[in-house]
């Protein structure tokens, strides 16, 4: 079954046919019911590593977004949202993501580094040797902070 591949875009669209910057689109598996409804995405190791960010990162901001746990087990690459989740929502909201943490402000290309601050902070643009500024922290950025910088009591 061939994966479908669409632009990497945030909340726009990207009109350019021969746009280079490409993802595939987000699968999601419903599995369960009851108590136990789960939406499963089978290929957000491949999304991930087209943004150039963790899976475990991009699993949590579903899990904030749509107000459901979420759990990313690293050993069998799976990543499961409490709750069934139509493709669509999880397609609209990884936009989302992809606005807030994976596009430069500037240029509005995906072409930014790692994030520095939970994804929020100062990164390098590889594609305009600047440095993006980023957005004021946002409740999931305080969420997706990496595990080095967060404060614990």
């Amino acid at each position: 079954m061939a994966q479908a591949v669409i632009n990497i875009r945030g909340a726009k669209p990207v009109e350019d046919p021969e746009y280079r910057y490409k993802m595939p689109a987000i699968q999601g598996k419903m599995e369960g019911k009851g108590n136990g409804k789960k939406t499963v995405l089978p290929n957000v190791t491949a999304l991930a590593t087209s943004l150039h960010r963790d899976p475990g990162e991009v699993t949590k901001f579903f899990g904030a977004e749509l107000g459901a746990v979420s759990t990313w087990d690293e050993e069998t690459e799976r990543a499961v949202v409490n709750g069934w989740h139509t493709t669509p929502d999880l397609q609209n909201n990884l936009f989302k993501y992809i606005e807030k943490f994976v596009l430069c402000p500037g240029c509005r290309l995906p072409e930014t580094g790692e994030p520095t601050r939970g994804g929020r902070g100062p990164s390098a643009d590889h594609g305009s040797d600047s440095v993006c500024a980023g957005d004021p922290p946002t409740p999931c950025s305080s969420i997706l902070s990496p595990p080095g910088e967060r404060e614990r009591e």
